[in-house]
């Protein structure tokens, strides 16, 4: 590949990551909304709890099913448990 030139297909790939993270906001700020956060601390909450009772928990199962690695697991996981709680402080400061 040429210093500079994204892979082919990764224009694409970047357009439906942002478009799904959009999704995923959306529907974090209505769990938000059925929470009543009112904080920015409120929303961080609920991104941890909609990060740890329905993703993280989701996620496991590639380490039963998948045979993963647990290491695998654990960066993916603290990736996504990064965007949930950033997500979920700025809908709640934004509300």
């Amino acid at each position: 590949m040429e210093p500079g030139k994204m892979p082919e297909g990764a224009g694409k790939a970047l357009g439906g990551g942002i478009v799904l993270a959009l999704v995923t906001a959306f529907f974090l700020a209505l769990f938000l909304a059925f929470m009543s956060a009112r904080t920015w601390m409120d929303g961080a909450i609920g991104g941890i709890l909609v990060w740890l009772g329905f993703v993280a928990t989701h996620g496991a199962t590639s380490i039963f099913f998948e045979r993963r690695p647990v290491a695998w697991y654990a960066i993916t996981q603290a990736e996504l448990a990064v965007s949930f709680i950033l997500m979920g402080l700025i809908l709640g400061a934004w509300h």
